[in-house]
């Protein structure tokens, strides 16, 4: 250790992280937004982190456990949580804590990946290579916008570096470590699932590609050792999949490809967004780094080829497989670019004199920079072609239209009560359900307009007609607002143009006179309930959603709460398949009716577990009937069954379902008297199948 506690190297190092540190708040004081989606996501996860260790440290620790199920979770907090404790809650403090938490150690592990690389001169090597890191646009564009996935990066290298410790995986201790560095960068971000694929394709290819010769020469003996390693890359696999159970379990029951399609992009469009991410001069140089490198003698010629098949692979994967776009995913190919770029400086130097290194050193390093200044929009947009070469511009985050953002905030907690709930029709950068809830949050602390579930996504969300059934009041947003493609946000565009046409559901709003003006020409205008949406209705309005879009959306529970007004959720679980209906308002006077209008067997058999709470007695026995209805509404059978109102009681109703389009579930409080209000009703594993 004392070797590396070196005056030059603590030196550099302090260095480094003064150059994070005024990086990053040079770009993130000039933003002024509402974040909102991802951006906001470990923000306020961080916020209640803290609070969570202030007022209960138990409570805390149990919580971040149960997040490392979550797709959410808070391992990326727990190296930043030390400097946003010392910095404070602001959101530029929290940027800066994941800067320092993060970047600085992808920094330094890059360091160590180039010296096993290039044998001389491992300090410069290191600090020249962890300064490069710095100079690329994808290392700050993803934490600047609130990302923490750069520490999955560095996780994944810090395991190449242990498996280059023995390339054969002789030692089980190495096979565990290097599964748990894999394990970790998964549960730290799930899309580098991706990336342990990928690694542990290269690791075989690789070795299968240099046994090729002794193949053809001792073919017996090699293929014994192949067989050997195939089965400790078995054993690499089969630790990490012990490590990472729950998230293969719910890669195995979830077909996220389903549920994400409508975020899938073409592999142009990868092609165009990754080239322009980085900037094609940067590829361009990294390519011709890692290319020229394999065939330099002074390298470490395994190593560099291993990392140059894994980058190959990681590239066509993200190509033709995962097909997704977005800053967080840049930093698949940081180590690549990075080694690419870091060797054709290193080869350029051993091959020229010191005029000419000197010259090409130069050059090479005002093209970075140029590079990172234009990517974090420090020097603004040059003329084309220049501008075309480099990296895109990704601008500071600035709203125009920030004041009437907060006009709109204050409008919509004059209209709400608590029990009153918004629905917002829009889903964009400019307008959507998470802006308008930060924003208040960020204006007022407290929030109190009730925002409904909003569907966003066709392939991942659900119709939002249950949601719009308990809306008091809806925001529709004039063009309509999409931030993928229009035809994967049909939903979103049908509740619009509903609104618009005054169709189905919209007839039972009316348009309010105040309207907000926001950013690139979008209009705000909010319609106000003035009467109960009937069940004539509610089957005019659903006919019209399942004609906006010919496939089932992913978490479409198929059930609808038709009858209380007041809020209440209707939830799928995406993993087990399981519904649950939760803050089901029960009386005994009205009853709760729920509506279903998935497929429905010849006999129909409806299984679930009940629970009654917030009534004033829990003697009352609770009423069951389940009507099968024609496609007009009208009863075919019905049958009623009583239970108990004890917690967690199953029940199990059948009826024949032939003729039927429709099921209806109603819930009633057996009791005469009328000063018994209401109960409130969950149901738990609420299933329909064949009896």
């Amino acid at each position: 250790m004392k070797q590396f506690l070196t005056p030059i190297n603590t030196l550099l190092f302090f260095l480094l992280a003064i150059a994070v540190v005024t990086i990053t708040s040079l770009y993130v004081s000039k933003e002024q937004y509402y974040y909102f989606w991802d951006y906001s996501t470990y923000f306020q996860k961080t916020n209640d982190l803290v609070i969570q260790l202030k007022t209960s440290p138990l409570e805390a620790v149990l919580a971040f456990v149960i997040s490392l199920f979550d797709d959410y979770t808070q391992l990326p907090l727990i190296p930043a949580l030390p400097f946003r404790l010392l910095l404070g809650p602001s959101r530029l403090s929290f940027i800066l804590s994941l800067a320092l938490a993060h970047i600085i150690p992808f920094c330094l592990t890059m360091g160590a990946i180039a010296t096993q690389i290039v044998p001389t001169k491992p300090r410069s090597i290191f600090w020249l290579t962890a300064f490069t890191t710095l100079l690329m646009p994808p290392v700050w564009i993803p934490v600047f916008r609130g990302f923490p996935d750069i520490g999955g990066a560095t996780l994944l290298m810090l395991a190449t570096l242990f498996y280059w410790r023995d390339v054969n995986l002789e030692h089980r201790r190495q096979i565990k470590h290097i599964a748990i560095f894999l394990a970790l960068s998964v549960i730290f971000r799930r899309h580098f699932i991706y990336e342990v694929r990928v690694f542990i394709v290269a690791i075989l290819t690789y070795k299968f590609l240099d046994s090729i010769p002794g193949l053809r020469n001792n073919f017996r003996e090699t293929w014994h050792r192949l067989r050997h390693l195939f089965w400790r890359v078995g054993h690499l696999a089969l630790w990490f999949a012990i490590f990472t159970f729950i998230v293969l379990i719910k890669a195995l029951f979830i077909n996220y490809r389903v549920l994400y399609a409508s975020f899938e992009m073409s592999s142009s469009a990868n092609f165009l967004y990754y080239g322009q991410s980085y900037g094609w001069l940067l590829w361009g140089l990294a390519l011709l780094g890692l290319t020229w490198g394999c065939f330099e003698r002074s390298l470490f010629q395994p190593k560099l080829r291993f990392i140059a098949l894994f980058g190959s692979l990681s590239i066509l994967q993200w190509l033709f497989f995962a097909k997704q776009v977005s800053v967080q995913y840049t930093t698949h190919f940081l180590p690549f670019v990075i080694l690419g770029i870091v060797l054709l400086g290193r080869i350029v130097w051993l091959k020229c004199g010191l005029s000419l290194q000197m010259i090409a050193l130069g050059l090479q390093s005002f093209l970075l920079v140029l590079n990172v200044a234009v990517g974090l929009d420090f020097i603004g947009k040059l003329k084309a072609p220049i501008q075309t070469i480099l990296a895109r511009r990704e601008l500071p985050l600035f709203r125009e239209d920030y004041q009437v953002v907060a006009e709109l905030v204050d409008y919509l907690r004059h209209l709400s009560s608590p029990e009153k709930q918004f629905y917002i029709a829009s889903s964009s950068y400019t307008l959507n359900y998470s802006a308008i809830a930060v924003a208040e949050q960020q204006r007022f602390g407290k929030p109190i307009v009730s925002i409904a579930r909003t569907t966003n996504i066709d392939s991942r969300d659900f119709y939002p007609l249950n949601s719009l059934l308990k809306s008091h009041y809806v925001v529709i947003a004039n063009p309509f607002q999409h931030h993928v493609a229009p035809q994967e946000q049909k939903l979103v565009k049908g509740v619009v143009e509903m609104f618009n046409q005054r169709l189905a559901i919209a007839q039972d709003f009316v348009p309010l006179p105040q309207k907000f003006q926001l950013e690139r020409g979008v209009t705000v205008q909010i319609y106000k309930r003035i009467r109960p949406t009937s069940l004539k209705t509610i089957f005019a309005t659903l006919a019209l959603m399942r004609s906006q879009t010919s496939r089932m959306p992913g978490q479409e529970p198929y059930w609808l709460d038709i009858k209380s007004e007041q809020p209440s959720d209707i939830i799928k679980d995406p993993l087990l398949g399981i519904v649950q209906v939760l803050r089901l308002h029960v009386t005994n006077q009205t009853p709760a009716s729920l509506l279903y209008f998935g497929k429905i067997p010849e006999q129909v058999k409806v299984t679930g577990f009940l629970s009654i709470s917030k009534c004033s007695s829990s003697t009352y026995p609770i009423v069951l009937n389940l009507l099968t209805l024609d496609e007009n509404g009208n009863v075919i059978l019905q049958k009623t069954k009583n239970y108990s109102s004890s917690q967690l009681t199953p029940f199990e109703i059948t009826i024949s379902g032939q003729n039927a389009s429709f099921l209806k579930f109603n819930l009633m409080v057996d009791s005469k008297n009328k000063a018994l209000r209401s109960c409130r009703a969950e149901l738990n594993l609420l299933k329909v199948s064949q009896q």
